[in-house]
């Protein structure tokens, strides 16, 4: 079979696993995607205004009262990287995004020599492991776009240590510039130290061989690689440095009460979803730690029946097993495990010991590292990454860098069976197999035959014990799932066994070994999957727009034609509330990068519900819940403070706790709170401290990155405060302009924009322009056209050469 017929093939049947699993999405229906659900609330003010002028406004109001939109739906056009992206809009329901990360992955093993079939096999394993699933599922796009680009990074620096080293060094600036793009940066950061960990194990044979300065002349080749995939995402890191810097994810507070160190998360915080030691043993047996925190459970359970016979109806009791609290991990809460197959854990072991070649040492290096530092906070030795790893305390959930476990597993199991298969010396592998069937089979035996001695006590069993749930049947379910999961992990694990050591007793040939491995390892992960991503988490387009439908206070509110207010939902928690953004300007909203100084104002005086500070917001409104009926009102706040007013006097604060405090017994409407850093702004000549009432200031314009009022200053010098979220970014980024003449205006209130006005008519225009995207897109362009350039160069020097092949036309690495 030749090249083009063999891979093509490969490739339908990736598309056909691809639209099998995912078939109601053949009928138009989409997966029913909560994170997505809620970004496209946050940034519907962003979509709409691109649409109708065609201008990115890199700011938004709709909520957290105003914050840079870097990290919002936000388009860089000049990164060319942006059309490879176009693939994936060829499927629905980013169905895409799944497709990439199999498509790489096969294209990362055959660059490994491996048998096709067998790569067809470990990309769909790959790909259809249970945290890609549960990360479809969530709408954690952003990160399976990243992560679909792992696997060609991989091959790229392979291909580049095995002596194509520009071929290397094209593809591999092009996928870490495609990595780059995906906007992840936690995943392209785990992508990097794969990269580092692969580098080092090359190094260490460089110099059993006598090869090192080749080999770290690779190296610097790929630092470059590195350095010019940067180039074409320019303007994304640099707006998003710039922002991170104002952020809870990369400034700091400058409240002492706020005892963070440095920059970054906090530790405690960072480190939240901790994997817990005992729960690796999920890539092997997945219901080890109860499934999720919100499974389901049959009729024949132990908890449906305890109900029943507590009185409970049927038909309630069966509602009830819909939802339970079936984890007791260490995580706070999951939505599945991290299962990768236990078959394919056979064969890592298997591989383990068969493989050799630096391939085996970097697979088996990133693999204990990738889970060791997932461990997060009950591994000692991650404080010390956490503290000294340049950028690691910018990421929280350690258990992310799983993704690389779940390539790298499957990798070098697949390696070795491929080795196994084609080794005619079968002999040899006599002993590894059963070394590798008695650890991995013993392993599941142990957990059934001993489940029942496991303390499978969840974190919120009190509480359900208090509310008069059946918690000890629970536990029992618990122990059930264990012993039912084990054993079928087991089974797999001896009919994997089976077959392979049929192969080398000559009983069965090759193609049914593989034939039935794909059979039982495919059919093992899609039976797991389909218990977290099923038909059931699919629904009709119009079906997802639900979460958007107006409410009767919605709609009461948006009667208002004043066209720029805020509107403060306390029905359920403001700050984890995106939905309120897709209608409203919000007081509230959900991101992981929200401002620094918001973020204290959350927790010091918004949480307290400080009217003064709510009025100064222009909180015009509240969503409440009806006492009676329970649903949404709306009440209007007739003290919101407007657009902008003038004071009446200031009050000079020391340092951000004076300012802070400050806030929790000033008058918004007559007093201003000014850190006395900004003095030299007033050049000796405070503003007017009496207000002249007849003096008045109103927005007449507003757009999400230009403001424009006009202003009637009756006194000399008034001092206008507006309800506006102060921001730095690289240079003042709000621009001010006085009559079209370029002005200055400081931070007041702690997180407000103030400025001085001299006395007459005027008017007053706020611009957002960040030189860090203006610029930043720019140089993002040259880079895309030189990344372009290197790898036309490199497929015509291949051309040249007649070599297309990845892979090195010297001896595999795993047969060296």
């Amino acid at each position: 079979m030749d090249f083009i017929k063999k891979h093509g093939l490969a490739v339908v049947l990736i598309l056909i696993a691809l639209f099998v699993y995912f078939s109601p999405a053949l009928k138009g229906k989409v997966i029913v995607q909560s994170d997505i659900v809620q970004s496209l609330a946050t940034s519907k003010e962003t979509r709409d205004y691109r649409a109708e002028t065609g201008i990115e406004p890199l700011w938004t109001n709709s909520q957290f009262s105003g914050m840079p939109t870097y990290q919002m739906n936000t388009e860089y056009p000049n990164n060319l990287m942006n059309y490879f992206e176009m693939i994936k809009r060829v499927f629905p329901t980013n169905l895409g995004l799944i497709f990439v990360i199999a498509l790489g992955c096969y294209i990362m093993l055959s660059s490994m020599k491996v048998d096709y079939r067998l790569a067809l096999l470990g990309c769909i394993v790959v790909a259809f492991s249970t945290f890609f699933i549960l990360s479809l599922e969530a709408g954690h796009n952003s990160k399976l776009r990243a992560i679909g680009y792992m696997a060609p990074v991989v091959a790229s620096i392979i291909t580049a240590f095995n002596g194509k080293r520009l071929l290397g060094f094209a593809l591999a600036s092009l996928t870490l510039a495609l990595s780059f793009n995906s906007n992840h940066p936690q995943i392209t950061y785990y992508t990097l130290i794969l990269v580092f960990i692969i580098g080092c194990v090359y190094l260490v044979y460089a110099f059993k061989s006598k090869t090192v300065k080749d080999v770290l002349l690779t190296g610097g080749v790929l630092l470059l690689a590195v350095m010019i995939a940067l180039g074409p995402n320019i303007s994304k890191f640099w707006t998003t440095y710039d922002g991170g810097k104002e952020t809870i994810r990369g400034g700091k507070s400058e409240l002492t009460s706020d005892n963070k160190q440095g920059s970054g998360l906090d530790w405690e915080y960072a480190m939240s979803w901790s994997l817990g030691k005992m729960e690796t043993l999920t890539f092997l047996v997945p219901d080890l730690y109860g499934r999720s925190s919100s499974a389901s459970l049959s009729t024949d359970s132990e908890t449906y029946q305890q109900l029943t016979k507590m009185g409970v109806p049927k038909s309630q009791a069966k509602d009830y097993i819909k939802s339970l609290p079936l984890y007791w991990g260490e995580q706070p809460f999951t939505t599945g495990p991290y299962y990768i197959g236990a078959i394919l854990c056979f064969l890592f072991l298997l591989g383990s010991i068969i493989v050799k070649g630096p391939l085996k040492w970097w697979l088996i290096a990133a693999t204990v590292i990738s889970v060791m530092m997932a461990w997060g906070k009950h591994f000692f030795i991650n404080e010390l990454i956490f503290d000294y790893l340049p950028m690691y305390n910018k990421f929280r959930n350690p258990a992310m860098i799983l993704s690389i476990t779940c390539l790298t597993v499957p990798t070098l199991g697949i390696l070795g069976l491929n080795e196994f298969l084609k080794d005619p010396n079968k002999s040899r592998f006599k002993k590894p197999l059963l070394y590798a069937g008695a650890i991995t089979g013993g392993l599941t035996l142990l957990i059934a035959l001993f489940a029942s001695g496991f303390d499978v006590t969840g974190a919120n069993d009190g509480t359900l014990e208090q509310q008069g749930w059946p918690v000890d049947s629970l536990m029992a379910d618990r122990v059930s799932l264990i012993t039912n999961s084990a054993y079928k992990s087991l089974l797999l694990i001896a009919a994997a066994f089976a077959l392979m050591f049929y192969f080398l007793k000559d009983k069965i040939s090759k193609n049914i070994v593989i034939g039935a491995l794909i059979v039982l390892v495919i059919g093992d992960l899609w039976y797991e999957d389909k218990k977290y991503l099923n038909n059931d988490s699919f629904q009709n387009e119009k079906q997802q727009t639900a979460a958007y439908a107006l409410s009767d206070a919605d709609k009461q509110i948006l009667k208002d034609p004043d066209p720029y207010y805020r509107v403060f939902n306390v029905y359920g928690n403001p700050f984890t509330d995106a939905i309120t953004s897709y209608h409203h300007k919000s007081i509230g909203g959900y991101s992981a990068v929200k401002l620094n100084r918001y973020q204290d104002l959350i927790e010091r005086q918004l949480s307290k519900n400080n009217t003064q500070v709510l009025n100064m917001l222009n909180t015009k409104y509240f969503i409440m819940k009806h006492p009676q009926t329970g649903g949404k009102i709306a009440e209007q706040n007739p003290n919101a403070l407007g657009n902008a007013w003038f004071v009446n006097s200031i009050k000079w604060v020391k340092n951000a706790d004076e300012e802070m405090e400050g806030l929790s017994s000033f008058n918004a409407k007559n007093e201003v709170l000014i850190d006395t850093r900004f003095q030299s702004y007033f050049n000796g000549k405070e503003a007017t401290l009496n207000a002249n009432p007849a003096s008045s200031i109103q927005l007449t314009e507003y757009k999400p990155n230009e403001l424009k009022y006009k202003a009637n200053v009756k006194s000399a010098n008034e001092f206008a405060v507006f309800s506006e979220i102060y921001y730095e970014g690289t240079d003042h980024d709000w621009k001010v302009y006085v009559d079209g003449q370029e002005a200055s205006h400081i931070r007041v209130n702690y997180l407000l924009r103030g400025m001085q006005l001299p006395q007459g008519e005027h008017t007053v225009e706020f611009k957002f322009h960040p030189k860090s995207y203006f610029m930043g897109e720019k140089i993002s362009l040259a880079f895309s056209l030189l990344i372009f350039l290197i790898v036309i160069g490199a497929i015509y020097w291949s051309y040249k050469k007649k070599d297309f092949s990845l892979s090195s036309s010297k001896s595999s690495p795993s047969e060296a």
